[in-house]
């Protein structure tokens, strides 16, 4: 695990290359918030290969939250999505 250091604070999260992911027009309309969000929770959840609990830490909100946003959009228990 890699610890960085910003604006003074030490950080514990291990350090992550993402890549860039831009939100374009999709069929000549622009994405909903909610469509934004569920194609942005689905995206970091595959970058860091299902960890539900690294996922709400990067996206900023508690495991539960995350849940819940799972349960919404129908994503909880999606083979090859989510892995814990």
């Amino acid at each position: 695990m890699k610890i960085g250091k910003m604006s003074g604070f030490t950080s514990f999260y291990p350090t992550y290359q993402l890549s860039i992911k831009t939100f374009r027009k999709k069929e000549g309309k622009i994405p909903s918030l909610e469509e934004q969000e569920e194609s942005y929770i689905k995206w970091v959840l595959s970058e860091v290969g299902g960890n539900k609990t690294l996922a709400a830490q990067i996206l900023g909100i508690d495991r539960v939250s995350l849940w819940r946003k799972l349960q919404k959009y129908g994503l909880e228990g999606e083979e090859g999505l989510i892995g814990q």
